[in-house]
């Protein structure tokens, strides 16, 4: 459902909503029976308040387009019309194409409804439309049954409306004997045997000619039906799911559409500086791979992963301290698998969740597709404040708390050893899942490394995330978590419904590179680099001199959380933005509900440094341009409005 609102129009909000919803109704775009969102989801959607949202369902009830049903949430109402083609009539399937009743009527079905004079515009009497109910009967059951078989309840029921139980019969017999049945779905036979009396007749009746109907083809007695007659367009927005439905935030799919420009700058991005990776090494090590493992390194793998893989991944999680076996490790199609399939493990619709306050945005749509009720833990330059953890334990019973300790995206933080400690104590103490997200750990240019939590975890509560995706290779898609066995065998059974296993050639190719022992050096080489284009960003986010532009300088990870003024509307900078050919991510994606400030994720690793200082100076214009629009704009209100007495 595509509602457009002008917030800058003279006309009400609630009059916009109303108009673009009987608009669609009328052109058939939403038949009848298609399920508007609630209130409250439809107003969340818009942005606006519920009450606006209620006030343009009133009108469109008043007019009879729409009606609410007790457990049935609010619908098109279903109007039946009918038009007459030759032969008879033919009902139009769920739209406002025939003649409708004028003034107060009726409908079938029991649905009272007010019809608006735009609607009796349309329409004959509601008496012309029960005479044609009748005609439609009479014709069809002329034309189907020649008068000789009585017409079974289901197209009956449907053509006319009654609920009377009709004789039980047949339209016709075939040769062998045996009865010619008919499918019905809104009116239209959909099912007949090609030779029958029935399909000759009907198709006759449709086109005028008996040749058509003695085609080969047992569909072809319905062709020039189903091609001619109108149709209303497939009800998409009806049919999803509800836990499809719960995924409304588009804007970093939009952001990712404008990679392809060329003249466009990505602050945006989420990747590591690209070009580091060793196409040599990689040509190398696919030669190497396929001359060792020949077709076994396109044939399927087991669904937690290839052995020798998970065994170089233990020895890789060794360097940050995690004792696991390759029994306790999986590999996984990126982590953010692993989080969609830990939310399949263990969240059913309900469940609290526990996540950072910002945090990841993928995480946000996991959790929230599956039914999620998700409470944000505020942070500071310390990573989660396990102080207000623990007093909304005392409230609330979490399934799992997500937590990305080390480089967080997006602020950068990375969580105290106290604070460290006090989240597997509290977990402990409340048997709690803590789901870990370690991508940018390794990604460390200064300071000195911290403990995971999956080091420190005695008692198997925390679940360890990873990927290859932020250190080489992204497009590879290649991460792995690590748990206990049980955890991950049904890890494992989900994961072959999803997609039966990681891509074989990325994970050999992987595993070469690791018993190379070249993933040091790459890192060395990655983060020396990463820290160069932070520095530079740094030092002309500095030269700027941006007004109220506020930032943190991380030790490690991919991006600056930058603050702007309360007063700045980030959807007019990210338009100004966007205009200039530089994009960045709106910090509301960060958030589960409402956004503790004004954010932007600046991405300082995927530009090259001149584009990092060019970004910067477009940037720079569009927040200026927008600055000062907004000191316009409350010089003129404050004008206009003068003292209020």
């Amino acid at each position: 459902m595509d509602i457009k609102i002008n917030r800058e129009s003279v006309i009400p909000i609630y009059t916009q909503i109303y108009n673009s919803i009987k608009a669609m109704i009328l052109s058939g775009a939403m038949p009848a029976g298609y399920k508007l969102p609630p209130e409250r989801k439809l107003a969340e959607r818009l942005g606006v308040n519920r009450s606006t949202v209620l006030n343009a369902y009133r009108e469109l009830k008043a007019i009879g387009l729409i009606e609410s049903r007790i457990g049935q949430g609010t619908t098109v109402a279903d109007f039946m019309c009918g038009e007459p083609i030759a032969g008879g009539i033919v009902p139009m399937v769920g739209g406002m194409n025939g003649k409708m009743a004028s003034g107060r009527t009726t409908m079938a079905g029991g649905m009272r409804n007010t019809i608006s004079a735009e609607m009796q515009s349309m329409a004959g009497s509601r008496k012309s439309m029960a005479q044609g109910r009748e005609l439609m009967a009479k014709s069809v059951y002329d034309t189907f049954t020649g008068g000789r078989e009585p017409m079974t309840e289901g197209v009956y029921d449907t053509f006319t409306g009654s609920k009377e139980p009709m004789t039980e019969g047949v339209y016709g017999r075939r040769p062998d004997g045996r009865a010619a049945t008919v499918a019905v779905n809104k009116g239209i036979p959909v099912n007949m045997g090609h030779n029958s009396s029935l399909s000759k007749s009907y198709n006759s009746s449709l086109s005028g000619s008996t040749n058509s109907s003695l085609s080969g083809s047992p569909n072809s007695s319905l062709s020039g039906y189903l091609n001619n007659s109108p149709m209303p367009p497939m009800p998409w927005d009806q049919l999803f799911s509800e836990s499809s439905s719960r995924m409304q935030d588009t804007t970093v799919r939009d952001l990712l559409r404008l990679s392809g420009r060329k003249d466009m700058i990505l602050f945006a991005a989420g990747v590591t500086v690209p070009g580091i990776d060793s196409l040599e090494a990689l040509r190398r090590i696919q030669a190497d791979v396929v001359k060792s493992h020949g077709h076994t390194a396109v044939q399927h793998m087991p669904a937690d992963g290839f052995y020798p893989l998970r065994e170089s991944i233990t020895k890789l999680m060794s360097d940050r301290g995690i004792n696991a076996s390759a029994a306790e490790t999986m590999v996984l199609s990126g982590s953010q698998q692993g989080l969609d399939l830990a939310a399949r493990a263990f969240i059913d619709p309900g469940d609290i969740v526990f996540v950072e306050e910002p945090t990841f945005f993928s995480a946000i749509h996991i959790f929230r597709a599956a039914g999620a009720r998700i409470i944000g833990i505020p942070t500071d330059n310390n990573g989660m404040r396990t102080d207000v953890l623990s007093m909304l334990l005392k409230r609330f019973k979490p399934k799992l708390i997500y937590t990305i300790p080390d480089f967080q995206n997006p602020s950068g933080a990375v969580m105290s050893l106290d604070r460290r400690n006090e989240m597997l104590s509290l977990a402990y103490r409340n048997q709690i899942i803590i789901l870990e997200d370690d991508p940018y750990g390794r990604l460390r240019y200064e300071g000195n490394d911290m403990p995971v939590l999956k080091a420190m975890d005695v008692h198997d509560n925390v679940l360890y995330l990873s990927t290859f995706s932020k250190l080489l290779f992204p497009g590879f898609r290649v991460g792995w978590i690590s748990g206990p066995p049980q955890v991950l065998h049904r890890l494992t059974l989900l994961k072959q419904m999803a997609d039966l296993h990681t891509s074989s050639l990325p994970q050999l190719i992987i595993d070469h590179f690791l018993r190379e022992g070249l993933m040091k050096v790459h890192l060395e080489k990655a983060n020396e680099e990463n820290c160069k284009r932070r520095d530079i960003m740094h030092e002309e986010l500095m030269a700027a001199g941006l007004e109220g532009l506020k930032w943190n300088k991380p030790e490690g990870g991919l991006y600056l959380w930058c603050s702007i003024p309360d007063s700045m509307p980030h959807s007019r900078l990210l338009s100004r933005a966007l205009d200039n050919g530089v994009s960045f991510v709106p910090g509301k994606t960060f958030y589960p509900g409402n956004a503790a400030g004004n954010y932007i994720r600046l991405n300082f690793t995927y530009p090259a440094p001149d584009q990092i200082k060019e970004g910067v100076r477009r940037l720079a214009r569009a927040y200026n341009d927008v600055m000062s629009e907004h000191r316009n704009y409350a010089a003129e209100m404050g004008t206009a409005l003068g003292p209020i007495l």
